[in-house]
C-alpha cells in the first residue's frame, strides 16, 4: 500500500501560416505587443532575432530537447513568470505569420523552433506544438526534410506529445528524428538525446527493461561524444536513478542520483532550474526510503537556494516549503506542519490571489492537518474554501477536486455526519469511476497501476466506514458490494485483448483511426488535469477536443462493429447479479476490512456480504 497517500497531500505534461489564429489571439493579452514592436523598429527583422537569441541564452542546455524524469513540478511558477516577461517577444515573433514581416521559409522556420522551445520550457505545450508543425511545414515546402533543424523539431513534437500523453505519436516521432540523426555525421550528440527521449517514454509506460536498455546505450554514447562530466550525460544519469527508483532499486538510484546532481551543480551551478529540480529529486528519493532526517536536510537546502534567488515571497519559495511540511506531516512533527503551510499559504495568496489552485492546494493541506489533529471545525472551514475554489477553476473530474470531495467525507464522518459524509464519499466514487471508464482503455498497463495506486485508497476506506455507519444508512451494505464489483471488473478487464486486437488489424484504416483515438483519448485525459485558466492560456478549448473524440468514436463503431468499446467498465450491480440467481443458490463476497481512524490502523477485520434470491434491496 502506498502509504504517503493516507495523509492525503495535494500536488500540482495545417498550414504555416492559417493555423496562428491561436497564437494572434493570445497577443491581446499582451496589447497586441508584436505589432507594436514591429512598427517601432527600423530593423524588426534583425531586432527579433537578435531578442529572441538573447532570451534563449537566459536557458541552460537542459532546458531543451532532453526528456527529464521528474517527481515533482518544483520551479513551475519562475517558469510562468519568465513566460510572462518573454510573451511580448514570443508573440512578436508568432506575428510574422500575418506577413508583415517577410523572411525566407528557412529564416522563419529557424525562428518558429527556437520560440517553440521557449514556449515548451516555459509549460505551454499547446503553443509550442503549434509553432513546431509550422516550422515542420514551412521546411516540407523548401523539400528541408533530411537536416538537423528538422530532425530537431520532430525531437521536440516527440517530446511534446510525450508530456501531453500521446505516447504512440511521441515514439513515431523521436524514431523519426533519430533515423534522420543517425544520417548525419555532426549531429551523433542528438542521437543520444533521441536515445535518451525514447528511453524515459518507455519508462513511462511501463516498458522498463526496454527503458534501462536505451538508457544504457544513450549514457554510452553521451561517454563517447560528450564525455562523463557533460550535461547531457548528467541529465541520462537522472532518469537512469528515477528508472531504478520506479522499480524499488532504492539505494542504486541515489548513487546514480548523487553523480548526475555533482556534475550538474559544475556545469550549471547550484540555481540552475534543472539542479534545483533534479536536488528535489533526490529528496523525495530520500523520503520513499524512510530517510525522512535526510530528506528534511536536502528540502532545507534546496529552500536556502530559493531564498537566496528568489526571496522569501516567491512562489517557487512557496511551493518548496509546502514539500517540507508534507514531510512534517508524514514524521508527525506537526507544529511545524502548521508553521510551513500557513507561510506558503499566505505567499500563494498574496501573489496568486484567492481563486488560485496553488492557494486551494495550500487550503486544503491546512484542512487535512485539522482533520488529523481533532480541530474537524477548522479542517472543515479550510477544506471547504478549497472545495469551492477548485469546483470554479478544475473541471468536473480533476483529481484535486476529486480528493477534496473525498475529505470532506472524511471530516464529516469524524463529525458522525453519517449521511452528509456518504453523500460525499459517492461523489468522490462517480468522479473516480467516470474517468476510469473514460480513460483506461487508453493508458498502458503501468499508467493504469500508477492511477490505481493513487486513487485505491478511496475505495479502501470505504469498508471501514460501512461498518460503522450500516446502522444509520440503508442500503449502504449494497454499495459497499457495488464497489467490490467494480474493482474487480477493473482488475478482471480484457480490454487489453480488444486493444491489441485493432491495433494488429490488417484493415490499415481501422489501425489508423484506432491508434488517433487513443492519442486523443490520452491527451484529453491529460487536459482534464489542467485548470481553467491554463486552459484559456493555451487557446484550448475542451468541448472541441471531446467533439473530435467522439467523432473519431462514431467512425470506429461503425468499422469495427462488435470490437470497439468506448468504456472499459460495465456497470454491473449486485442486484444485476441476483437476477441470475436460482432460488437455491447465493453469493458470498468476503471483504477485508482495514480499520480508519483519521488514518489507517494496523488492524483488520472481515466482512461477509450474502447474496440470495430474496435479498432485500
Amino acid at each position: 500500500m502506498k502509504r504517503i497517500i493516507l495523509y492525503l497531500f495535494s500536488f500540482s505534461t495545417l498550414t504555416a501560416y492559417a493555423q496562428f489564429d491561436g497564437l494572434k489571439n493570445f497577443v491581446d493579452k499582451v496589447g497586441n505587443t508584436a505589432s507594436k514592436v514591429n512598427s517601432s523598429l527600423s530593423n524588426p527583422t534583425d531586432f527579433l532575432r537578435n531578442k529572441l537569441a538573447n532570451s534563449k541564452k537566459e536557458y541552460d542546455e537542459s532546458n531543451f530537447n532532453y526528456a527529464i524524469s521528474l517527481s515533482d513540478n518544483a520551479g513551475l511558477f519562475e517558469f510562468k513568470a519568465r513566460f510572462e516577461r518573454e510573451s511580448d517577444m514570443l508573440m512578436a515573433v508568432m506575428n510574422r505569420a500575418d506577413g508583415s514581416i517577410v523572411l525566407n521559409n528557412k529564416e522563419q522556420a529557424d525562428e518558429f523552433v527556437d520560440a517553440g522551445e521557449m514556449l515548451f520550457a516555459n509549460g505551454k505545450y499547446k503553443l509550442a506544438e503549434k509553432s513546431f508543425v509550422s516550422a515542420q511545414k514551412l521546411l516540407v515546402i523548401e523539400n528541408d526534410t533530411n537536416s538537423s533543424t528538422y530532425a530537431n523539431l520532430l525531437g521536440n513534437l516527440g517530446l511534446i506529445y510525450h508530456t501531453t500523453g500521446r505516447y504512440g505519436m511521441s515514439e513515431e516521432y523521436t524514431q523519426k528524428a533519430m533515423k534522420i540523426r543517425e544520417k548525419i555525421e555532426d549531429d551523433k550528440g542528438s542521437v543520444a538525446a533521441s536515445i535518451n527521449n525514447l528511453a524515459v517514454l518507455m519508462k513511462d509506460i511501463g516498458k522498463f527493461r526496454v527503458a534501462e536498455e536505451l538508457i544504457e546505450q544513450a549514457l554510452e554514447k553521451n561517454k563517447v561524444i560528450k564525455g562523463v562530466k557533460s550535461v547531457p550525460y548528467a541529465l541520462a544519469l537522472n532518469n537512469k536513478a528515477m528508472l531504478y527508483q520506479t522499480l524499488g532499486r532504492f539505494a542504486e538510484a541515489e548513487t546514480i542520483l548523487n553523480q548526475s546532481l555533482e556534475t550538474l551543480s559544475q556545469l550549471l551551478g547550484e540555481k540552475s532550474d534543472n539542479y534545483l529540480r533534479l536536488l528535489t529529486n533526490k529528496a523525495l528519493l530520500q523520503q520513499a526510503m524512510n530517510r525522512d532526517k535526510e530528506a528534511e536536510t536536502t528540502f532545507k537546502s534546496i529552500i536556502s537556494i530559493r531564498e537566496r534567488r528568489l526571496g522569501t515571497g516567491h512562489p517557487d519559495y512557496a511551493h518548496v516549503i509546502n514539500l517540507l511540511a508534507n514531510l512534517y506531516m508524514k514524521m508527525q512533527k506537526y507544529a511545524d506542519v502548521e508553521k510551513y503551510y500557513k507561510k506558503a499559504n499566505d505567499i500563494f495568496l498574496n501573489k496568486m490571489g484567492d481563486k488560485s489552485p496553488a492557494y486551494a492546494e495550500t487550503q486544503f493541506n491546512l484542512g487535512n492537518l485539522y482533520r488529523l489533529t481533532n480541530r474537524n471545525t477548522e479542517a472543515l472551514d479550510r477544506v471547504s474554501k478549497a472545495l469551492s475554489i477548485r469546483k470554479e477553476v478544475f473541471p468536473e473530474s480533476h483529481p484535486a477536486l476529486i480528493k477534496t470531495i473525498f475529505q470532506m467525507g472524511l471530516i464529516h464522518w469524524q463529525n458522525k455526519n453519517y449521511v452528509e459524509a456518504d453523500q460525499y464519499f459517492n461523489e468522490a466514487f462517480s468522479k473516480t469511476l467516470k474517468n476510469v471508464d473514460a480513460f483506461f482503455i487508453s493508458m498502458s498497463e503501468q499508467e493504469k497501476s500508477d492511477y490505481w495506486e493513487d486513487i485505491n485508497y478511496i475505495f479502501e476506506i470505504y469498508p471501514s466506514f460501512v461498518l460503522e455507519a450500516q446502522k444509520e444508512i440503508k442500503g449502504i451494505s449494497g454499495k459497499l458490494l457495488n464497489n467490490q464489483i467494480i474493482t474487480k471488473a477493473l482488475l478482471l478487464n480484457s480490454s487489453n485483448k480488444t486493444k491489441n486486437a485493432l491495433l494488429n488489424s490488417s484493415d490499415k484504416v481501422l489501425r489508423k483511426n484506432y491508434q488517433e483515438w487513443l492519442n486523443q483519448k490520452s491527451y484529453l485525459a491529460k487536459l482534464y488535469s489542467y485548470s481553467q485558466q491554463e486552459l484559456k492560456e493555451e487557446k484550448i478549448n475542451l468541448d472541441s477536443m471531446e467533439t473530435v473524440v467522439k467523432n473519431l468514436e462514431k467512425k470506429l463503431l461503425q468499422s469495427a462493429a462488435g470490437k470497439f468499446k468506448t468504456n472499459y467498465i460495465d456497470a454491473i450491480t449486485w442486484q444485476d447479479i441476483q437476477k441470475k440467481l436460482l432460488s437455491n443458490e447465493g453469493i458470498l463476497e468476503i471483504v477485508r476490512v482495514q480499520k480508519f481512524n483519521k488514518n489507517f490502523i494496523d488492524s483488520a477485520s472481515y466482512l461477509g456480504l450474502l447474496i440470495t434470491k430474496d435479498s432485500p434491496n
